[in-house]
């Protein structure tokens, strides 16, 4: 139900939000920017909204985890959970090319007054993009759910539960893009508090199956999209529709690429669940997944939050990525959420070790069962997820981001292979310690591989040192 955020698209407009709020170059450090933000009354505002929509996703997270764990079987939740992670890889090949390209495109279209051709082309692809394959998700669902051993509607559910969460989430987008907070946080934190007892009700009154929650999750999805779409609605409604705009070029120079990582990330993320439900059991893959989703969260959230205050003040120190002294800085602001980060993962990973089982029945139920150990690699790999997660900005800052889509492919084709390999061989135990083996290459790949971080950091303070402020790097060459 989670998995890395998606910062692609996000990055000027963070920039800028960090320019707003003293995240220049000069003016102190980040305490002291801190400082002004929260001095600030709509800074102030945003960062209370931010932190209580994050707080209400984190709690849901294990609310709707222990509903679910407790009124669908274990494959029932299998079956749920891997159609969910199948819809993310569905929208990563068919909506992201336009998603990322319209979001990187967005204020800009409203400058040049071509919103309404930007908006409208977005609707079309949108319904194409969702409409044909919740068709072909009902035409195939009996045949292809039966071959699966699903229920024989659930793939038609998971076609809607895409279609739905797709409209849902661009609302959410959309407010996020327009630093509207508070209606990012109400529709997004109200559609995760609203999926409780929705979910419980259809699960007790109308059936427990996979179909029924996916049904359930989708209705909700759709209502909260009609409310979370209507002032971007409101908007455009009297904006041209055939104005020039550059969207269409956008999606093929920056949003495909950017869907391409997203796919590979998509691999990295989810291969293992699914090859572990398909050589043992959907049992399994229920137990493997409720527990990388309970262990996981608190990486997810930690990485949020330190992805929330670095990447915008990063942007902003480095607004020209040709000066070695600009690059530097954010550079360092990078490094230090990195550091941050591997202090409090570590500091968690002995507990996840220590006590993993008894927490895994708690958070579930007792049927739930997994050895401390196998829950401890678990963790280790979302630990090193995480990190790789918070890395891999430092390619956007340098603008070598061809450099990062090509780690990525290395690290997906690493992943798959060795999570097979390790499942073939031990099961849940292999699934587990072949994904943070994975992982643990694929760090080493990012930081020590060609273009890696060490050599963006060492290439970086190499033309500091040796030249004047004035000094530009060559940021701008083919190879990025």
């Amino acid at each position: 139900m989670s998995s890395e955020p998606s910062v692609i698209a996000a990055g000027e407009d963070a920039g800028a939000d960090a320019a707003q709020s003293g995240g220049g170059e000069k003016g102190g450090g980040i305490g002291s920017k801190l400082g002004r933000i929260w001095s600030d009354r709509r800074l102030r505002s945003e960062v209370l909204w931010v932190a209580s929509h994050r707080v209400v996703e984190f709690v849901v997270v294990f609310a709707l985890i222990k509903l679910l764990t407790n009124l669908l079987s274990q494959a029932q939740f299998g079956e749920y959970s891997l159609v969910v992670t199948a819809a993310a890889l569905l929208s990563n090949l068919l909506i992201m090319p336009m998603n990322q390209a319209f979001l990187r495109n967005y204020h800009a279209a409203y400058q040049r007054k071509s919103e309404g051709t930007a908006a409208w082309r977005l609707v079309r692809w949108y319904s194409a993009a969702t409409a044909v394959p919740v068709l072909v998700c009902v035409l195939l669902s009996v045949p292809v759910g039966g071959w699966l051993g699903f229920g024989g509607w659930t793939i038609a559910a998971g076609g809607l539960w895409y279609a739905m969460d797709r409209w849902r989430t661009l609302g959410v987008e959309i407010a996020d893009l327009r630093r509207e907070r508070k209606q990012c946080a109400m529709f997004s934190a109200s559609f995760q508090a609203l999926s409780i007892p929705v979910q419980y009700f259809a699960l007790t009154q109308i059936g427990a199956s996979a179909t029924t929650a996916l049904a359930a999750s989708a209705t909700l999805g759709f209502v909260i999209a009609i409310l979370g779409l209507i002032p971007e609605w409101r908007r455009v409604r009297g904006a041209a529709a055939d104005a020039p705009d550059e969207l269409g070029a956008l999606v093929r120079s920056f949003g495909v690429p950017a869907a391409m990582m997203l796919v590979f990330q998509w691999l990295q993320q989810f291969a293992d669940r699914f090859i572990l439900s398909g050589l043992e059991s959907v049992d399994s893959g229920g137990v493997y997944i409720a527990a990388l989703q309970i262990f996981g969260a608190p990486y997810l959230l930690c990485l949020n939050v330190l992805n929330w205050l670095a990447l915008p003040v990063a942007y902003a120190r480095a607004k020209d990525a040709r000066d070695p002294a600009q690059l530097w800085s954010a550079d360092k602001v990078l490094l230090g959420a990195v550091a941050a980060y591997v202090v409090i993962g570590l500091a968690s990973l002995p507990l996840c070790f220590a006590v993993g089982g008894p927490l895994l029945k708690l958070m579930t139920n007792p049927t739930y069962q997994l050895e401390s150990s196998v829950i401890g690699l678990m963790a280790l790999g979302r630990f090193l997820q995480g990190l790789v997660v918070l890395l891999q900005m430092m390619f956007a800052i340098h603008q070598r981001m061809q450099a990062s889509l090509g780690l990525r492919i290395l690290g997906a084709l690493l992943t798959v292979p060795i999570c097979y390999f390790a499942v073939k061989q031990a099961g849940v135990f292999g699934a587990a310690a072949g994904t943070a083996v994975a992982f643990a290459l694929y760090l080493l790949l990012l930081v020590f591989g060609p273009d890696g971080c060490y050599w963006l950091v060492r290439e970086t303070r190499a033309a500091l040192r040796g030249s004047s402020p004035a000094r530009r790097l060559d940021a701008a060459s083919p190879k990025s």
